[in-house]
């Protein structure tokens, strides 16, 4: 009854598809507070809520990646939320934005699906200041080359590259 689709595509891939095909009732993209910024969920997520598209989120844990991580960085969540899990503060990353339907989340044990529960019955967002403490986390996490993707540096190189596509993996083999 409902049409979407799955997409890891590039922000300017998933826009001409849906310029192509104007009939999609949701779409799924990777989205959490890392690759917000890493593989440019922002502007994917942005796409989607431009044109009133249902977001589904996978990843939101980063396979797991986003549910334990480095003792100082576990400090510095618990200490502002002492009583959530690291992975909480994935998952309420991704609730908290307008337009996602459906966090999907991988479970193992039952205590973690006792987590979920938890945290999806919450329907407190994530507040400006918790937003600021994961931009810190992400700079502990990965040391990013920045760019806008505005691609003023390619229209002038000489070998025609495209810069901000290498400066994007360059970004994601840096963290991997």
């Amino acid at each position: 009854r409902y049409l979407g689709f799955s997409s890891h595509a590039r922000p300017e891939t998933l826009e001409r598809f849906l310029d192509w095909k104007d009939c999609f009732d949701f779409v799924q993209i990777q989205l959490n507070y890392l690759d917000w910024t890493l593989q440019d969920a922002r502007r994917k997520y942005e796409i989607l809520a431009g044109r009133g598209i249902p977001v589904m989120v996978m990843e939101p844990c980063r396979g797991g990646r986003l549910a334990s991580l480095e003792q100082e960085i576990d400090v510095m969540l618990k200490k502002a939320r002492p009583d959530d899990s690291i992975a909480s503060w994935a998952f309420r990353f991704a609730k908290s934005l307008p337009g996602v339907q459906v966090v999907l989340s991988g479970m193992t044990n039952l205590d973690q699906l006792k987590d979920n529960i938890r945290t999806f019955s919450d329907p407190t967002p994530i507040s400006e200041e918790e937003k600021g403490l994961l931009d810190q986390v992400v700079s502990t996490l990965v040391d990013l080359v920045p760019c806008t993707a505005c691609r003023y540096c390619c229209e002038g190189c000489p070998q025609s590259l495209d810069i901000p596509g290498l400066l994007s993996l360059y970004n994601e083999m840096s963290f991997d």
